[in-house]
């Protein structure tokens, strides 16, 4: 049987790994969610409160608002909302795709470094860097 290297990780090791923070840096992040989400709804109710308001003082009134209004009432924004909405999700997906690759191509050589440290004899999946397949098995 082989001898076990001093520095060689065990899966007990690796059990408390991810979350090994004090409590204190729990609690402050959590603080930290709450007033964030806090602020978010405050300002959406603000937003809608000072809408409400300038619609109430207008209301009754011939204005240039009712001009504009008119007009822009009188354009059809369903498909150019539809084309909004189709670019703004691709433009989200192609950003989450090059997060996605940047942190796991941050993250690779610390799990690659993990897993030799509790397996040295561990046969490598032959991945890019970035996570994706390797072009051989294409």
């Amino acid at each position: 049987m082989a001898k076990k290297s001093e520095d060689a990780l065990t899966r007990k090791d690796l059990d408390g790994f991810v979350d090994r923070r004090p409590f204190n840096v729990a609690v402050v992040e959590e603080v930290g969610r709450t007033v964030r989400w806090l602020i978010a709804f405050g300002a959406g109710i603000a937003f809608f409160h000072y809408v409400s308001e300038i619609m109430g003082s207008l209301a009754g009134k011939t204005t240039t608002a009712n001009v504009v209004l008119n007009m822009l009432g009188s354009l059809n924004f369903s498909s150019t909302l539809a084309w909004a909405g189709t670019v703004s999700a691709i433009a989200y997906g192609a950003g989450q795709k090059s997060l996605r690759k940047r942190t796991v191509s941050n993250l690779h050589a610390h799990i690659r470094n993990l897993e030799t440290r509790l397996d040295p004899n561990r046969s490598s999946s032959e991945l890019a860097t970035t996570g994706e397949t390797n072009p051989k098995d294409q």
